[in-house]
């Protein structure tokens, strides 16, 4: 099942890249003045755009993860590697990750398999 907004933020932030690349656009000429056209280092530093323009600010902190596009990768596999990455950030966020244990048997309950392997 897709998960629509990461599926949203994987487009857009595709679609900021590509329009940064497109020269005389005004998003590439404000990505040239802070930088953004290269992948930003980890931890990223969210300070150096402006917070008014959140498509780019957002743009800014996310591409420290997001690696540019390789050469001989096509636009679908890279759109899918955003989509897979945000996806797992939008998840991580939410506290929606479940060991793969607990969905392949979902009848168990593990809190009491939890609870004993710890108490002893």
């Amino acid at each position: 099942m897709i998960h629509p907004a990461a599926k949203c933020m994987a487009l857009i932030f595709h679609r900021t890249r590509e329009q940064g690349k497109k020269k005389g656009t005004v998003t590439a000429d404000w990505m040239k003045r802070w930088s953004l056209q290269e992948q930003a280092e980890n931890p990223p530093y969210a300070g150096r755009t402006p917070t008014t323009l959140a498509y780019l600010h957002q743009y800014d902190i996310e591409s420290a993860y997001l690696a540019p596009r390789g050469r001989n990768e096509t636009t679908q596999a890279y759109n899918k590697f955003l989509y897979m990455t945000i996806h797992s950030f939008v998840r991580a966020m939410a506290g929606e990750l479940e060991m793969s244990v607990t969905k392949k048997w979902p009848h168990i309950k593990w809190t009491s398999v939890c609870e004993c392997s710890t108490s002893t």
